[in-house]
């Protein structure tokens, strides 16, 4: 990973607007690193991750997907919603439970053994669209649009 200049983020100021006052928070140095070193944390589960997918290790990727979870939350709040349906859906089946992204959009990520019931139950609790992957050992396949017109019809 290559360096940052630690004098460029020497602070980070937020303003929190409520009543008409505001709070000032000044994020200095310590956040700085404490943030370099959850994202170098990241990247190595990320890579941890790859190979437990490409064993099938489902057991090992749960845990790594809720670590990163956690890492994550704990750098910024995740949103009182998505916390709620990665609740739901821990107690429901799946093995782990994390955003996509940096979170506030919306967009859980859940491993599951159980998909038709961690997908009822996010449904009750409020989810509304669902993307469905299950690990193909063949990977990505493009096929001709001519085959891909004549299915739809």
């Amino acid at each position: 990973m290559q360096g940052i200049n630690p004098a460029f983020f020497v602070s980070f100021i937020l303003l929190f607007f409520h009543k008409k006052e505001y709070k000032r928070v000044v994020f200095g140095l310590s956040f700085y690193l404490r943030w370099l070193k959850a994202i170098k944390k990241i990247a190595d589960i990320a890579r941890e991750g790859k190979k437990a997918l490409l064993n099938e290790d489902w057991d090992e990727l749960a845990y790594l997907m809720n670590k990163n979870h956690e890492i994550q939350n704990s750098l910024a709040d995740s949103g009182e919603q998505n916390l709620y349906m990665i609740k739901v859906a821990r107690e429901n089946g799946a093995l782990s439970v994390k955003l996509a992204g940096a979170g506030g959009g919306g967009t859980i990520i859940a491993l599951t053994l159980e998909p038709e019931r961690t997908m009822k139950v996010l449904k009750e609790a409020g989810a509304e669209t669902f993307v469905e992957f299950a690990p193909d050992p063949e990977g990505v396949k493009v096929e001709e649009e001519k085959a891909l017109k004549s299915e739809i019809v």
